[in-house]
């Protein structure tokens, strides 16, 4: 199995970025080649290696849906510019692949399910972010939108959600769901979810997805592409949210299921809604009942819109 590994990045993320590839010098399993993609109009950064600087345009998914050209390995890691990897990370991810007869795996940055039990609760209630049994699927995405998170993970699962942040993906897969089509996200300065929709996306589209928990990555979390934090893009979120349910859940389905992907979805906002309207009385949130209100409105007027109706439709095998 051959890789090149391919890391976006706006050259701001420092001594984490430099952490990431010198990580990356260390594999036992040697990459065909390190190439980075950088926003236009960024300053590189210094070299630290034999890393291929590629300019392409600014965002979290305009900067994973390129052509990669460059590459002719059949396997691309990709990697976000503030993880550190071990040194038989990528060993690993590949024998996980090989054993399972995969097509894209990735490491489990965040173990959920270690999280207390007050931690669950809060998850749950206000974030939609509830534990599963599932014996099968490591991160099961629900038809209200939401992913869910098994209580007792493997090693290596088979998923429909994962963390973006290292994946070791087949090149021909990635190319196959094209997620260029994609790139309406990048009009919000928060991406939220860009993760769930590729994942999500190689799973509809019959490709076998795999999550690792023991590859021994670490999360960095350089915050080098946020513009703002994530507290004052609450409204961008909620927009987010509702054309990704729209367009990965609900668009796909048949006329049956859209009644029942529609209850899930309607009955979970309306929960969330009601939280959003204590935040408010209780002086948490002033704005957060309103927001909810006007993200799901702008939701609604944008699936109707000339430019979204213009994005090709996923074409789902399952």
């Amino acid at each position: 199995m051959n890789y090149s590994v391919a890391i976006r990045t706006l050259g701001k993320a420092g001594d984490k970025y430099e952490r990431l590839l010198r990580s990356v010098d260390k594999q036992t399993v040697a990459p065909d080649g390190v190439f980075v993609y950088i926003a236009e109009g960024y300053a590189l950064p210094p070299k630290v290696s034999d890393e291929v600087y590629v300019r392409c345009a600014k965002g979290m998914v305009h900067q994973r849906a390129i052509p990669y050209d460059e590459i002719t390995s059949d396997f691309i890691l990709l990697c976000d510019d503030d993880i550190e990897l071990q040194p038989d990370s990528v060993e690993k991810m590949m024998r996980g692949l090989e054993e399972n007869e995969g097509d894209a795996i990735a490491a489990n940055l965040y173990f959920n399910h270690k999280w207390s039990l007050k931690e669950k609760f809060i998850q749950s209630v206000f974030h939609g972010l509830s534990p599963s049994l599932s014996a099968k699927y490591a991160y099961p995405v629900r038809r209200n939108g939401y992913f869910r998170y098994s209580l007792y993970p493997r090693e290596v699962m088979e998923t429909q959600c994962f963390p973006g942040g290292c994946v070791l993906i087949r090149k021909e897969a990635l190319l196959a769901v094209r997620l260029a089509d994609e790139c309406w996200m990048d009009q919000c300065r928060y991406t939220l979810g860009d993760d769930q929709l590729l994942a999500y996306k190689l799973y509809r589209y019959g490709y076998k997805v795999l999550i690792h928990s023991n590859v021994g990555i670490i999360h960095l979390d350089a915050q080098s592409g946020h513009e703002t934090d994530k507290y004052k893009d609450f409204k961008e979120s909620q927009f987010l949210q509702y054309i990704i349910w729209y367009r990965s859940i609900y668009q796909p389905d048949t006329w049956f299921g859209r009644r029942l992907d529609s209850l899930c979805f309607y009955s979970r906002w309306c929960f969330r809604y009601a939280i959003a309207i204590l935040s408010h009385l209780l002086g948490r949130n002033r704005h957060s009942d309103r927001d909810t209100r006007r993200a799901l409105k702008d939701g609604k007027r944008y699936v109707r819109s000339e430019a979204f109706l213009s994005i090709p439709k996923w074409e789902v095998t399952r």
